[in-house]
């Protein structure tokens, strides 16, 4: 993405922190072709978003990450059978009932297709980001909205 255009949307909102660029790399060549160190770590999704955000740029594959629930939501492999129902929640005492459980998992957005891995980094550094992520408080929320 352009710089300027990053930069105008950092200063527009008075963001503190970097605009994190995801790209999904659907294939192993499109993953092995990219030439950024890989995360080499094994760490939730959270930790390794937060290292983009600070301003690193790297690329990791389902070997990274090891929140289960990450690994479904991105597209690294299918849906556990459980999930839809909800007793994967329940069971893990998340909710009080079934029901809620149900509920809560069903109302989670998932990528549907499969992904070989990701390129995360500053936005400002990527060309072809698929999803643009940044952190905002409430009013830098209702700014993004308006």
């Amino acid at each position: 993405m352009d710089k300027s255009d990053v930069s105008k949307l950092k200063k527009a909102l008075c963001l503190k922190r970097n605009v994190m660029g995801v790209r999904f790399l659907y294939y192993k060549h499109n993953y092995d072709e990219l030439d950024l160190p890989e995360y080499g770590k094994k760490t939730s999704f959270c930790v390794m978003a937060r290292y983009a955000i600070d301003g690193n740029h790297f690329k990791a594959d389902h070997t990274n990450v090891i929140c289960r629930s990450a690994i479904e939501t991105l597209g690294f492999e299918d849906v556990m059978p459980c999930m839809d129902s909800g007793e994967r929640y329940y069971s893990l005492k998340l909710y009080e009932s079934r029901a809620v459980a149900k509920a809560a998992a069903q109302a989670i957005p998932r990528i549907k297709q499969r992904i070989y891995g990701l390129e995360l980094g500053p936005l400002e550094e990527m060309e072809d980001a698929d999803v643009a992520v940044f952190m905002v408080n409430a009013y830098q929320l209702m700014r993004v909205v308006q």
